[in-house]
């Protein structure tokens, strides 16, 4: 990935080299360091600080945060200094108390310069101090100029070398911060090893025999501005008819009625006043928006409240997010002006929904390329349909909830919430009728590529204080009256933007929390001729967990799915579960033990209460530890369990994690269970296929249980970027690509042979990857259809998963020819996507096959 490449969503950057050469010596034998305008550019102290670490923990690069140095504090600093001075005089210049302790990892270049782009833009300051790399930063009206960076002899940092490298660790635990939003969650290998900036800083000094020039500027932040605009510059000149305010970096005075106002919460910019203001009288262009943000500062202007009528002067800004899209706003604030405490010109909230204002419902966008580079709005479009309407009031009419994430969403005991809450809701009369679920949700279409722009996404914000994470909701809930808010536009957990209502009206919940047993109960049951087989997502499963989750999946397995012949499990976990490699390293008892038996037999002893008899038992094939994905430490893989009063299974020759399988002589698996591609090289670093050998009336089954790889890495459906990039599905296409080729293998010596394939597949049905899977030899039951004709599935009740208040399908099973001969019936459960209080974030999928 190059600098180009790294920036290519932002128009203007422009990226260059500089010749820094190796600072020179200094003759004299003391320094005086100090921390003057850390935010501004690198400090003395700052560079020391960073080049001990770098030096005594051998890195390419140390990075020292901004706000770890104290302000106003200044030291003498000797050749050779001895560690009581170095206490006394040199700790004092940070917090060693709070910021001592780094992260020691790997990370490619192109990942580096990502993060220190991204980290200067986002928080508009010098924020890192650096040793082993100088970087230059100049950004204008929220958008870098230019972006300069190499290591400190003026050679490249290259794209894909990976570079030792040491971060702050408190980085790793702010919410939201470095550990998604700069790239740290997927590409810092950490060593699991930490250092301590004292440590480095008493052994440095101590050898250290003459001193270099730590005044010398490494890294430096600079904010530049246009020339200012006179007079007052209505709203909607601001926002323009495109993406990007024609006017950013300009100075400009602009007027408006306050719509909301509150203080902000988060780590980084608490306490510090935002507002969205909105003109009075609009102007006759629907593409041009008639609302912006306005950043207040810490100090509230007196008589400023909610219908207050301000004249406010500042630089237009262009917020960006990590993939491009970005919210116009006003900063650097020279002045603020309470025109009238209480405007008696309120604007009017556009209706959205109902017999009003239709929203689309088909394209988020049908642009090809920046959209940032379109010259003007197509309205037809979800993406500008939002933007055209960003920094407004609205008023949705009569919502219908599609969706949910944090609050109550996640099975705890009674009473847990998540401290945040995001809830998906659709207009009146909004969505497609054909993509409305059974439970009144919105499916997605993925073959005409509609991914259901219409959905509205209401947070809790310190700008909604009335949405409370304690609210409970379900899929379908309408609520019975209209809701008001503001559009505006949010950078998210993983550093994207989304477009987010902060409500202003009264709202509620409108639910109440449910178990297993008041959810859908399967109408696919076992029977004396017929074999039920299911696969369900427990997310995360570990022996670690407390026993509430093991009860509820439990029930879920006994209650709801009534107890099927064979379960194939995804995601289960070891026995001692993941470890936070933001915090704490592998403990010991997590190193090479990967085994899940503890967590299976756990479980196991959670199924009561069946219609029939059973003695579940267990099989898996214990994974490379942390080679194949999830969670750190989790060693996420794919086990089964089989009702042993009904289904044969006899184990053969215990597999390790990459012994190849294949069919012996008489048509039986070498290894019973095994791996599937276990050491092919198309499933290096993801979970690789169980595959196990039952027999039932007589007959062999062959069930293969998958976890494909995720969907991260793909652009979101909502950046700058269109169409989206989806590189991730590459590597499913791999995946099933080589779970056919062993597919072929047992049906080519034996075509009669009953072949499951099922699983989280992380794709929808009709993707490259499961056509692919399928090939000629497999069926996907969510595509067949009864003796009849009739779809074994609706196409609007195939989902499994739900994302953003989009519902989706995205676990399947797949049988061979002679299995669509016995009757096939598939049904998905929706226990968790419909509900709050979900004991996982997939619904389980069961089938029937009748054998005479």
């Amino acid at each position: 990935m190059s600098i180009s490449q790294l920036a290519s969503t932002i128009l203007i950057v422009i990226l260059g080299m500089s010749c820094v050469k190796d600072p020179k010596r200094a003759t004299s034998d003391e320094t005086l360091v100090d921390n003057d305008g850390r935010y501004e550019h690198s400090t003395s102290a700052g560079n020391l600080i960073a080049s001990a670490l770098k030096k005594e923990y051998d890195l390419d690069f140390a990075f020292v945060p901004s706000e770890s140095l104290n302000g106003n504090s200044f030291a003498l600093v000797e050749p050779t200094m001895n560690p009581e001075d170095v206490s006394r005089r040199i700790v004092r210049l940070f917090n060693a108390d709070r910021y001592s302790t780094y992260k020691v990892g790997t990370m490619k270049g192109a990942a580096i310069k990502k993060f220190v782009l991204g980290r200067s833009t986002e928080m508009l300051r010098h924020d890192l101090h650096v040793a082993g790399l100088h970087y230059d930063v100049k950004i204008r009206g929220g958008l870098p100029t230019v972006f300069e960076i190499q290591k400190d002899d003026g050679s490249e940092i290259k794209d894909d070398q990976y570079y030792r490298i040491a971060v702050e660790r408190n980085n790793f635990n702010s919410f939201p911060g470095y550990w998604f939003r700069h790239g740290f969650s997927r590409g810092f290998r950490w060593e699991m090893n930490e250092a301590d900036a004292v440590t480095a800083l008493t052994s440095y000094l101590s050898q250290i025999k003459s001193l270099a020039p730590f005044s010398e500027i490494r890294s430096q932040v600079k904010l530049l501005r246009r020339s200012e605009i006179a007079g007052l510059t209505p709203i909607s000149q601001v926002q323009g008819i495109q993406h990007m305010s024609p006017l950013h970096g300009h100075v400009v005075t602009v007027e408006g009625v306050v719509t909301v106002l509150g203080q902000m919460e988060d780590g980084f910019h608490e306490g510090r006043y935002e507002a969205y203001i909105q003109s009075s009288i609009p102007d006759t262009d629907p593409r041009s928006s008639e609302g912006v943000y306005i950043d207040l500062g810490f100090d509230l202007v007196e008589d400023l409240v909610v219908g207050s009528r301000i004249r406010v002067k500042g630089v237009v800004y262009e917020d960006l997010a990590n993939e491009g899209l970005t919210r116009t706003g006003i900063r650097e604030i020279e002045s603020v002006e309470v025109v009238e405490v209480q405007s008696e010109f309120t604007p009017a909230a556009v209706v959205l929904g109902g017999n009003a204002l239709k929203v689309p419902s088909e394209k988020i966008s049908s642009f090809q390329g920046n959209v940032n580079l379109s010259p003007s709005l197509n309205l037809k479009d979800g993406l500008d349909f939002w933007e055209s309407l960003e920094g407004m009031k609205v008023q949705v009419s009569t919502p219908t909830v599609v969706g949910f994430s944090g609050g109550k969403k996640d099975y705890k005991p009674k009473g847990h919430a998540k401290s945040y809450i995001n809830v998906f809701v659709t207009a009146e009369g909004t969505a497609s009728e054909s993509q409305i679920t059974p439970a009144g949700g919105l499916i997605i279409d993925n073959v005409a590529e509609d991914y259901n722009p219409e959905i509205i996404r209401i947070v809790d914000h310190h700008l909604a204080k009335g949405v409370k994470p304690s609210f409970v909701f379900e899929i379908g809930n309408r609520f019975n009256y209209n809701i008001e808010g503001v559009i505006g536009y949010d950078q998210n957990l993983f550093g994207g933007g989304e477009y987010a209502m902060y409500v202003t009206s009264e709202i509620s919940g409108l639910a109440e929390l449910k178990g297993p047993e008041d959810k859908p109960q399967t109408k696919v049951m076992p029977a004396e001729k017929d074999l039920t087989v299911a696969s369900f997502n427990v997310e995360n499963l570990s022996a670690a967990e407390d026993d509430y989750r093991f009860e509820r999946i439990g029930k879920s397995i006994s209650y709801n799915l009534r107890c099927p012949d064979i379960v194939n499990l995804v995601e289960i976990q070891d026995n001692t579960g993941a470890f936070d490699n933001r915090t704490q390293p592998t403990p010991p008892e997590n190193r090479q033990n990967t085994s899940a038996k503890e967590t299976l037999i756990k479980l196991i002893a959670e199924i009561k209460d069946c219609p029939q008899a059973v003695d579940y038992k267990y099989v898996e094939v214990e994974p490379q530890e942390n080679q194949e994905g999830g969670e750190p430490g989790g060693n996420i893989r794919v086990a089964m369990i089989y009702n042993s009063l009904r289904v044969g299974f006899e184990a053969k020759n215990k597999s390790g994690a990459l012994d190849e399988n294949f069919l012996d002589a008489s048509g039986s698996l070498k290894y019973n269970p095994g791996r599937v591609a276990a050491s092919d090289m198309r499933l290096r670093g993801t979970r690789k296929p169980l595959i196990s050998e039952f027999t039932f009336r007589g007959e062999k089954v062959f069930v293969i249980g998958n976890h494909f790889n995720s969907k991260g890495g793909d652009t979101s459906l909502w950046a700058a970027q269109q169409p989206p990039r989806f590189g991730s599905e590459n590597r499913r296409s791999q995946i099933a690509d080589a779970v056919n080729d062993f597919v072929q293998t047992i049906l080519r010596d034996y075509p009669d042979a009953n072949v499951i394939v099922t699983g989280d597949f992380n794709d929808f049905n009709d993707s490259r990857a499961l056509k692919i899977l399928a090939g000629s030899q497999l069926e996907n039951l969510a595509n067949a259809k009864d003796a009849n004709g009739a779809p074994l599935m609706a196409a609007n009740d195939q989902y499994t998963y739900n994302y953003g208040g989009n519902s989706q399908p995205l676990d399947f099973i797949l049988v061979s020819g002679n299995l669509l001969k016995k009757s096939p019936e598939i049904q998905a459960l929706h226990i968790n996507t419909d509900f709050m209080w979900q004991v996982a974030d997939h619904d389980p999928i069961i089938s029937k096959y009748t054998f005479d």
